[in-house]
């Protein structure tokens, strides 16, 4: 297996904006970190619809999955850059399924392919090609283990049931350090 097999220094299949979202993206920050702050102030969790005053309806939200996709719902609700708050009802909703991140982690992949976990009490996990590579498709696959493994599997050339092993024990570890639950 090799580390570098996946470039998510370029967008794919689900990370691709239309052209026409582009302009959107302009004034967002540039790192990891950063993204995944203001992200946070696009996406509700469908835990939290209710509280929020948010209709069922819009439940279904969570399935999208294509960027685009989410970024075209996010728009129709509220047509401003991506780099602005939202209230919570002009969120979009959205969430991982299947292996649940904690909401207090946030998550930073460098160029460099290295990703990092951070939690509130600043505790910090950092991974490198294989491991980060497992968080990322687990993420793209909503926390479905085996379509994420498979995946990987694939794009490594590498037996299945072994990619498979691997992130098991992985999202072991990663549920013992309180990253994510089921």
């Amino acid at each position: 297996m090799t580390d570098d097999v996946l470039d998510y220094s370029r967008p794919g299949p689900f990370t691709s904006l239309d052209a026409a979202q582009l302009p959107l993206i302009e004034g967002l920050p540039d790192d990891p970190v950063g993204i995944c702050a203001a992200v946070q102030s696009l996406v509700i969790q469908p835990t939290d619809v209710a509280a929020s005053g948010i209709s069922e309806d819009r439940i279904a939200e969570k399935n999208i999955r294509p960027v685009n996709e989410l970024v075209t719902v996010l728009t129709a609700l509220d047509p401003a850059p991506l780099h602005q708050d939202r209230t919570p009802e002009t969120r979009v909703v959205g969430t991982c399924r299947q292996v649940l991140v904690n909401k207090t982690v946030r998550a930073a992949l460098s160029e460099a392919g290295d990703l990092t976990l951070c939690c509130p009490r600043g505790r910090r996990f950092t991974y490198t090609g294989a491991a980060a590579a497992m968080w990322v498709a687990l993420c793209e696959y909503r926390g479905h283990v085996e379509p994420a493994a498979e995946r990987l599997a694939f794009e490594w050339m590498a037996h299945p049931p072994t990619i498979r092993a691997e992130m098991e024990a992985l999202v072991a570890s990663w549920r013992d350090l309180g990253l994510v639950t089921e």
